[in-house]
């Protein structure tokens, strides 16, 4: 007799900070559109409390390790790896990394038989930007090469009060010339003070084989792809420690890691997305009349959707995941 074929069993690691309501709604319908899918919560509480409305479930593990997430540093990848690593010790096939601004767009059984046919490890949007000469200056790099082959930190809270600003100011001017390669400063959004960024005087670890990359930092791996994004390979581990003085560095480990490695093979990401413009720092807030063109791409998940994405999401219930009204949240 032929056997039994084993069901494919998926992890959602959702991170959230604010949008509760949303959040909620995606939580509970991920538990009825994937009977058999886990799902692990990190919800930043230094932003606010976590209310999840009396929504208990065996299979919804809210993480009782969490850390503080600044926009634009490595407090995001920490939260990412620490999730990763959790996922390693679970049994599941694979996981797809989601936002709390997030919702499936097509229905559980076809992302099963999707991934039970890949020959892929890993789903996630990205390319190679690739490598600098040795000698760059910082004024050679474009806006996202700097985030990664510079060196950056946040000028200090001293530094950067009112009385000491122009001090600050002057002192940068002069270290422009003084700086080997150079310096630049950088505001970020949801940042109170700028960041200051450098040429490192060590090299960084790209190489032609290795080359840095760009993409998006919410994706789908399986289990190989997981134990060598966490392993204590000599080479991820110094990306890894890179990464770590970078700016949104999640937006480049992943895909470089999965780009690079000779044993994960890559595909396009499992989202949709829509931009305003090319850059920006956040996608726009999809509504209804984005429903035929989320639809027609095919892809299995969709960004990002608040509180005013209510109609748009109803309709997705109905015409899509077959979930009754009055079994919504």
């Amino acid at each position: 007799m032929p056997e039994e074929q084993t069901h494919l069993r998926i992890g959602y690691m959702v991170t959230a900070y604010h949008e509760q309501r949303h959040l909620r709604r995606l939580l509970t319908t991920l538990l009825r559109w994937d009977p058999t899918g886990e799902i692990a919560l990190h919800f930043d509480r230094s932003k606010a409390s976590l209310d999840l409305g009396g929504l208990v479930d065996e299979r919804l593990h809210v993480l009782s390790e969490w850390s503080p997430v600044t926009w634009g540093d490595s407090s995001y990848l920490e939260v990412l790896l620490h999730g990763l690593r959790w996922w390693s010790r679970q049994k599941v096939d694979w996981v797809v990394v989601l936002s709390g601004q997030d919702y499936p767009v097509r229905p559980v059984d076809e992302l099963q038989e999707f991934l039970a046919a890949s020959a892929k490890n890993a789903f996630i949007f990205g390319g190679k930007i690739g490598v600098p000469p040795s000698r760059y200056r910082v004024v050679d790099l474009d806006t996202v090469r700097q985030r990664y082959f510079l060196h950056w930190a946040k000028f200090p809270r001293v530094a950067w009060t009112p009385l000491a600003r122009p001090i600050t100011q002057r002192g940068v001017r002069l270290a422009r010339h003084l700086m080997p390669g150079g310096l630049v400063v950088r505001e970020l959004p949801h940042n109170e003070r700028p960041w200051i960024g450098w040429r490192p005087v060590r090299k960084h670890p790209f190489t032609e084989e290795w080359q840095c990359c760009f993409g998006w930092d919410y994706f789908a791996v399986d289990q190989r792809a997981i134990s060598i994004l966490v392993s204590d390979d000599d080479r991820v581990r110094a990306l890894r420690r890179w990464y770590k003085r970078s700016i949104i560095p999640t937006e480049s480990f992943f895909i470089t890691v999965m780009r690079g490695h000779p044993r994960v093979r890559c595909a396009k990401a499992l989202h949709y997305v829509q931009w305003e413009n090319f850059g920006d720092p956040h996608p726009v807030v999809l509504a209804e009349d984005c429903y035929d063109l989320m639809r027609s791409s095919g892809c299995f998940f969709a960004r990002k959707f608040d509180s005013s994405s209510s109609s748009l999401l109803d309709r997705i219930d109905q015409e899509i995941l077959e979930i009754p009204s009055e079994t919504r949240r």
